[in-house]
Parts: C-alpha cells; structure tokens; sequence
C-alpha cells in the first residue's frame, strides 16, 4: 500500500482484554508518520470475518486470549492472509516463544507492559513500511538481515539478561554491553565500559577461583562457557547469574567473545527452597526411624520396670523399717522411677507419649536435672543452678519442661566456642498488665526459669527465625534446628511466654514464664487410706511371666479371684471351659500371635459384650493408632503400682 499524506494505515487489533484494548487505543496518538486507526475485535474469528470485508495494513494479535491456539493462530493468520503483516502483543516472556513467533512470521514480538503506545505504534509503522520498501525494489538479501537484527535486538532488550562482546585481542576490553546491565546491576553501560576492573569487583568472593577457571580454561580451548556464578549490585544485593559465552571470528579474522548473562536469581531461589524442603523430608523421615526404634525400646523397658518396680514394692511392704533388705528396695524404686522418666522421655522423642499433667515442685524439679546436665554438658561448660524462688508449684507435663531447660542448655552450650558458663536461676515474677511490654501476658504471679550463657549472641537479622523449625547455624551434621523450636511448643503447651534478650558477643538470656498453682494444696498427692477392693472374677492375660504373677499377687490381695493366661490363645481356651461368669478381662495388647485387641473382638463374637482393661509398655496413642475405636473403655500403662491397679480394675468393674 502506497500511502498519501492524507492515507489513514488501518490496524485491526485482536485483543479480548478491555483493559488493554483501552491501552492500545491510544497507540494511534503516538503515530508520526501516517495517520492511523484501529479496528478492535475480541476474537480471532472476530478478525478474520473483518480481513473479509475491510482493507488492513497491519494486525496486533495477542496470543494469550481464551480461544487462541498460540503459535497456530498466528500460522492461520500468515496462511490466509500472507501479505498483512503481524505484530504479536502478548504477556508471554518467554524467549523461546518469541524466537517461534519470529520464524513463523511475526514482524515483532511486543510484550505487555514492557512497551509503551509510541512504541508499538513505531513498530506497527516499521512493519507497513517494509512493505513500502520492498516495492522499491530494495535488496531483499539486505533488508531480511537488517529486520533480523532488529528483532533479535528487540527482543534481546525485553529479556532479563545482560548481553556484552569483549575484545581478546585488547585485554578482554567491553566493546558492547546491553542497557539490561543498569536494570541487574545498576550500573549504566558507560560506567561499565569506563571501568575495565568494575566484572572483577562485583563478583562475589566465593566465585572468584571457580569462574577465573572456567574462562582461562574457555580462553585457552575456545569452547564454549557455561557458568553459573554471583555478582553484587550496586545495593550491594547477590544476583545470580548464568554466564553462556561463545568465540567468534569476522571476516576479517578479528576474534570476538560474544556473551548472554541470564539473572536466574528468582530461579536459584526456587533450587534451594526445593533443595530445604528435601532436607527437612530426609530429616523428617530420619526422626520418625529413630522414633518407632525408641518407641519399640521404651515398650521392652516398661515391661521390665513393671516387674522390676512391682516387687520391691512388696519388698517394702514386707520388711519392716530397719531391715536393710528395705533401704535396698527403696533404692532400687527410687532407680525405676527415674528410668521410667527416662522412658517416658523416649516416647516423648518419639511423638508417642500422651502428656501426664500434674502439679509439681518446679525447683526440685530442676534440682534433680542438674545431675543430667552436669553429665551431658561438655567439659569447659560450668553449670550453675540457683532455683530460689519462693513460690515454685506449678502444672504441666514435667517431661516437656525438663525438655525446655535440656535444649536450653543444649543451645547455650553451643554457643560457648570453648570454655564458659551456663547459669540457670528461678524467681516470681508478677505482671499486673500495667507495663506495655507485659499486655501480651495474662496477669498473675509466673514462675520464672532464667537460662543465661556468655557466648557469642544471636546476631538480629536471626532474631526473628529463632523459633522456626530446622533453622540453624550450626555445620551440616551437628544439629538439625529443632532445639529451640520444641522449647517454643513446649512452653505454650503450659501456657507459658518467652523472652530472650541477645546481641554478638554479649551471650544470650532466655527467660521462661510458666503461671503458676494458686495454692501448695493443689499439688499434694492424695494420701490413699484403703484400697477399693472387689470379689469378683478376672481373667488376667499377660505372656510376660513376671509381670503376670506380680499381678495376679496384686489383685488377689485386693480380693479378686483370678485367672491367668499366658497368651490370646490360651485365654479362649479358658473361657470356652470355664462355667462361671467372667467380670473383667485385663489384657496385655502387645502379645505373640493373638493380640489383646485381637482377642477381645473374638471372645466378644462368641460370648457377647464384657468388661475390659486393657495395658501395655506402649502408650495409649501407639497401640490404638489403627484402632482408634478400641479404647472407649480404659487403659493402664505399664509400669504400674498396685494403688494405680487397684483404682483402674474398681473403676472398670463399676463402668456401664
């Protein structure tokens, strides 16, 4: 088309987005050359009935809209109507799809808010006047590499990557540095050209050895370069980049580099959340190992402590005061007990161990983990323990609290490179909700536990992550950042708040506020008198030998009549033979063969709905995992004292 002074170019817009057709409105304001006007459509279908009737210079086609087939649309186009030519207007980005668009036709490849109205209007002019040119009669062979050019220019300025070409020949001198290098780096192309050392200043220290390697090694076999390293902006901020570089010679036998750096900073980003997440998985699947292995032991030692316990008991029952058989079975109770501490915190390890809440003395509590702590602190760490608080009764699962203060410790003592001290304090603390700091804090009078080291500090950046899962400082291998983590879990199971006070090289101080019982009364065991006793018949399953005489000793001196059988199948056998009513059945569940579950749901399909307790060195959660419905009844944990017996049978002899 020969256009006049007064000739309008008639641009037919295919575009189904409002919001852009009003943007591409104005793109015929900005025309310079020769009047336009566009013909919007909202569709492809739209536009082809439109090239049927109307005369078109140009076509701005988006790709993006509902019905469009892509690349397709754009062949459809070029197919039917080969002599009008197209503008591709999209929100795509990506290069591969550009270079596509470009070898299918498309005279250039706009991206949506990358390009302003004067521009598209320059390239929609630059389009209709090729063809202006092409009747001319100018060298077709000249302007194909002009055009060239000026696409693959155009489309190298939208892309998010520095292109550059330096000179071997003249110390690797910049001849050429895209103006990406201001948007990335912040520097301006004649900053960078003017200052031959500012590649090596900004790239980042660690970097330095790997790519000077690469490209001496690039220099000498002039293969091509593929690196990936990190640079500093002019901020000061890490960007990565890929380094893709190839040698080229010109006519005249001049050797030129010429390089593409690509910011894949948001994708390196990815990479290592990616590559976090794999790790926490791992560790995760390491912990839940290690947790159904110390489930599994803490099952064998209950059994064990049950017997263990359950005799010296009547050891003590049996000798009087002054016998020093006695002494040694209270020293021998006095063990088991702290090895079913021991266990319960397995199970706690192993996320298997209900929470037992209780009222305690917090200081002795404390009183009696300093031998622990004393044993698990490396040399060069003193320990120093002033539990001085006046009013210490507080309510919760001791087990969690030791927890607290242990990877307190632990964490502190991490944080001393040699030797140095840990020092652990305990006082009250009121909060009257009249200090700002204080709102967040219910008021009352709190138990303060204070953990206070003198080593290297948190620095403030860290402050923030503190108590976020896996996080860390320490080396691969030494520690996986669930220290403080548990502490944070631990303490608000009690209700609690935390206060840690740091700065580098001046030591760490955590404060830990539990609230405390309103009287001593709350915490005083209840002193038994009699034991509820019964004469009714139970039959007693157990196939630990020990366990099952200690326990038919213990409910026969309460005034049961009782039954014992050594496994599932010997208990069928039982009922099936016995004439008289059985009231209770006492199960173990972890049996060989025939579980207590197991044997519960078959004695009940033959003889109907009875009484049951059932027991076991696992905890209630662990053994009901795949029979949640099986505990509406009662449950005893293994070890246990013949009061705790005597209430849990009374009490499951009395239910509905």
């Amino acid at each position: 088309m020969n256009h006049s002074a007064t000739a309008v170019c008639t641009i037919l817009v295919i575009e189904d987005d409002r919001k852009w057709q009003e943007f591409l409105s104005h793109v015929p304001e900005k025309s310079s050359l020769y009047p336009m006007r566009n013909v919007p459509v909202a569709s492809v279908e739209e536009g082809l009935v439109t090239l049927g009737g109307h005369s078109v210079d140009a076509i701005l086609l988006d790709l993006d809209m509902a019905k469009s087939t892509g690349i397709d649309t754009l062949r459809n186009l070029r197919k039917q109507h080969p002599k009008i030519p197209v503008v591709i207007f999209t929100e795509q980005e990506e290069e591969h799809l550009a270079l596509t668009a470009i070898r299918n036709g498309a005279q250039d490849y706009l991206v949506k808010g990358k390009v302003q109205p004067e521009a598209i209007s320059h390239s929609i002019l630059q389009a209709i006047e090729r063809k202006r040119v092409d009747c001319h009669e100018v060298s077709r062979e000249q302007e194909n590499r002009n055009l060239a050019e000026a696409r693959y220019r155009d489309l190298v300025m939208q892309l998010p990557a520095i292109t550059y070409i330096l000179d071997p020949g003249r110390n690797f001198e910049t001849e050429y540095i895209s103006p990406q290098v201001e948007t990335l780096l912040g520097f301006s192309p004649e900053e960078w050209q003017a200052n031959p050392d500012l590649w090596t200043s900004q790239l980042h220290p660690e970097d330095h050895e790997c790519v000077s390697n690469a490209r001496n090694h690039f220099h000498l076999t002039g293969n091509d370069l593929a690196i990936t390293y990190r640079m500093h902006n002019k901020n000061g901020e890490e960007v990565w980049f890929k380094d893709h570089a190839r040698l080229f010679v010109d006519t005249q036998g001049h050797q030129f580099i010429h390089g593409l750096l690509l910011d894949i900073t948001q994708i390196r980003a990815a990479e290592l959340r990616l590559q976090k997440r794999d790790q926490q998985f791992l560790q995760r699947q390491k912990m839940s190992a290690v947790g159904r292995l110390a489930g599994g032991i803490a099952h064998e030692f209950n059994n064990l402590l049950t017997s263990i316990l359950g005799f010296s008991y009547l050891m003590v029952e049996e000798t009087e005061d002054d016998n020093p058989l006695n002494e040694y079975a209270q020293q021998i109770i006095e063990s088991g007990e702290r090895a079913t501490d021991l266990i319960r915190q397995m199970l706690a390890f192993s996320n298997k161990q209900t929470n037992r809440i209780e009222n305690f003395h917090a200081n002795d509590l404390l009183t009696n983990l300093r031998k622990l702590l004393d044993k698990t602190l490396r040399p060069g760490i003193e320990l120093h323990l002033h539990a001085e608080a006046e009013a210490d009764f507080i309510r919760g699962d001791k087990n969690l609290l030791e927890q607290v203060v242990i990877n307190l410790c632990d964490n502190a003592q991490d944080a001393i490179e040699e030797h140095g001290s840990i020092t652990i304090t305990t006082s009250n603390h009121l909060v009257d909700g009249k200090v700002e700091k204080e709102q967040k804090y219910e008021p009352g009078t709190y138990f303060c536990i204070t953990v206070m080291d003198d080593g290297e500090g948190i620095d403030p950046e860290d402050l923030d992550k503190i108590y976020d899962p896996f996080f860390s400082k320490k080396e691969v291998g030494h520690g996986v950042g669930l220290g403080l983590s548990i502490v944070y879990t631990n303490v608000d199971q009690y209700n609690g708040h935390l206060d840690l006070q740091s700065s580098p090289g001046q030591g760490t101080k955590i404060n830990v506020y539990l609230p405390m019982c309103e009287s001593e009364e709350e915490i005083k065991a209840v002193e038994i008198e009699n034991l509820p006793r019964g004469r009714e018949t139970i039959l007693l399953v157990e196939d630990e030998t020990a366990i099952r005489k200690l326990s038919t000793h213990f409910l026969e001196s309460l005034g049961y009549h009782v039954i014992s059988a050594g496994n599932g199948d010997e208990a069928i056998l039982i009922v099936e033979s016995y004439k008289n009513p059985i009231d209770l059945l006492l199960t173990d569940i972890v049996m060989p063969k025939l579980n207590g579950i197991q044997l519960v749901d078959q004695l009940r399909k033959e003889q109907g709905r009875f009484k049951v307790l059932y027991t076991s060195g696992h905890n209630q959660e662990a053994v009901s995992e795949n029979h949640a419905d099986v505990f509406e009844t009662n449950f005893l944990q293994k070890p246990y004292r013949r009061d705790k017996l005597a209430f849990m049978v009374r009490g499951a002899l009395d239910s509905e």
